[in-house]
């Protein structure tokens, strides 16, 4: 802070990917199944479906993440700072609706299932993108001497500065009335514009 200022920047990205199940066991070539006798084996062929194959996908997890800080030390024992935050907020898959498999339910046509459509179509992976995090949160603070070893700080803080609507969950089934709705998430990061007032003593 020699010229009254310091700043910082960060940025991030993050890519992971998933095996669709587990793997085969170690010596196995196929999957485990059950023969009539209900004994376990791993040398029958399987045909999975295309909704159960065996494949990678890329997570739909935040790929990047940026952070911009700033404080300002103003005349008259003022200090000014302030953060902005980005967030691409990730990609989500989502769910057909039905469960023409009988994955999840157990009975063919009922249940949310997962990807896979009525009509045999798959839902593409990551196909919802959740829209990106734009934040700005700022500070403003006077310090006030109130004797030689102590002092009392006046603080007034903004966050969410320009009231932007950033939202994490959605409705992703596809047969819901208010698909791709997004919901509330009480998660501060997320939250419309808060002001605040405070003090801090030192001594």
């Amino acid at each position: 802070m020699s010229r009254h200022w310091q700043a910082a920047a960060t940025h991030s990205l993050n890519y992971q990917w998933n095996w669709q199940h587990i793997q085969p066991a170690p010596g196995c070539q196929y999957l485990w199944t059950f023969s009539a006798a209900g004994r376990s084996q791993c040398d029958v062929p399987i045909t999975l479906h295309p909704a159960l194959r065996d494949e990678w996908y890329r997570a739909g997890d935040q790929v990047k993440r940026a952070t911009f800080n700033g404080i300002w030390e103003a005349p008259a024992g003022i200090q000014l700072s302030g953060l902005y935050f980005y967030g691409d907020n990730g990609k989500a898959t989502p769910q057909a609706g039905v469960d023409p498999l009988a994955i999840s339910s157990g009975i063919p046509g009922q249940g949310t299932g997962g990807r896979l459509r009525a009509d045999g179509t798959l839902v593409p992976r990551n196909s919802f993108d959740r829209p990106s995090i734009h934040r700005v949160d700022m500070r403003l603070q006077r310090e006030f001497r109130m004797a030689r070893h102590a002092s009392i700080a006046g603080i007034f803080e903004v966050f969410n500065v320009f009231n932007r609507q950033n939202f994490n969950t959605f409705v992703i089934n596809e047969r819901s009335p208010i698909y791709r709705s997004p919901q509330v998430d009480k998660n501060v990061a997320y939250q419309p514009r808060v002001m605040q007032l405070g003090f801090r003593a030192s001594f």
